[in-house]
C-alpha cells in the first residue's frame, strides 16, 4: 500500500516554497518519493501501484487514498524548471488587469514581459504542430489573463468595449439619451448575429470582445 503522505505536504510543497530555491524544491521531492508510483508512465505499466499491488477492491481502495494525499506534489512537474514552460508567475494576475495595462505607466510592457513564456501556448487547432499546448495545458491556461493583450490591441477587429458601458448603456441613461449609448456600441456593430453570415465569424473569432458589449442589448429594449 501507498502510505499516506504527510500532513505538512502541503505547507513542504506549496508553491513559494518549493520556488524559494533547489534546497526547498528537493525537499518537497523527497517527501513526494513514496509517489512515484501513483503516475503511470509510458512502457513501465509494471511500476504502477494499480497494476503491481491491488489484488483485491479494498486494497484498490488504499491505494487511490494514498495517491490522493501527495496531490500537493504535482506542483513539481507544473514548476520544473527544465520543461519548455511552466506556470505563470503568481502576479501576473495584477499585472495583466486591464487597469493596469491601459492606465499604469509601464503596465503593458510588465504583462507583455511576464506573458512571453507562453508564446508557444498556440490555438491547437490552428497551430497543432508548433503549440505546446497540448503537452502543458495546465501551465498554459494559467496564462489566461494574458488574453488581455490581444483585446486592446488597437488593430483588433472588435475592440474591447469602453470602461464606462456599462454607465452610458444603463436603461435609466438610454431614456435619457441613447446617443452616447449607441456611440459606445458601435465598433461591436460586427458582433450582432444577424446578417449574411459575415457576422457569425466575427461573433467567434471575438467571442471575448464581443461579450464585453452585453449592456449594448439594452437598446433593443428600452424604447
Amino acid at each position: 500500500d501507498i502510505q499516506l503522505a504527510p500532513r505538512n505536504i502541503a505547507d513542504v510543497c506549496a508553491r513559494e516554497h518549493v520556488e524559494a530555491g533547489d534546497e526547498a524544491r528537493n525537499a518537497c521531492a523527497e517527501v513526494c518519493e513514496p509517489s512515484d508510483c501513483c503516475q503511470e508512465k509510458e512502457n513501465e505499466t509494471e511500476d504502477f501501484c494499480l497494476y503491481k499491488n491491488a489484488t483485491a477492491v479494498y486494497e484498490v481502495a488504499n491505494i487511490v487514498i494514498g495517491c490522493v494525499s501527495y496531490l500537493p506534489c504535482q506542483i513539481l512537474p507544473l514548476t520544473d524548471p527544465v520543461n519548455k514552460i511552466v506556470l505563470a508567475p503568481t502576479k501576473l494576475t495584477t499585472a495583466c488587469t486591464r487597469e493596469n495595462v491601459e492606465e499604469t505607466e509601464g503596465g503593458k510592457v510588465e504583462c507583455e514581459e511576464l506573458c512571453a513564456p507562453s508564446s508557444c501556448c498556440l490555438n491547437p487547432v490552428e497551430n497543432p504542430i508548433k503549440t505546446c499546448f497540448l503537452e502543458f495545458p495546465v501551465e498554459c491556461a494559467s496564462f489566461a489573463p494574458c488574453e488581455i493583450l490581444d483585446l486592446i490591441d488597437p488593430s483588433a477587429q472588435v475592440p474591447l468595449a469602453p470602461t464606462n458601458i456599462n454607465e452610458v448603456c444603463n436603461h435609466a441613461s438610454i431614456s435619457s439619451d441613447k446617443i452616447p449609448c449607441e456611440e459606445a456600441c458601435d465598433p461591436a456593430t460586427c458582433c450582432n448575429p444577424v446578417g449574411d453570415g459575415s457576422n457569425e465569424i466575427c461573433l467567434e473569432q471575438n467571442f471575448l470582445a464581443c461579450a464585453s458589449y452585453a449592456e449594448c442589448a439594452n437598446l433593443l429594449v428600452v424604447d
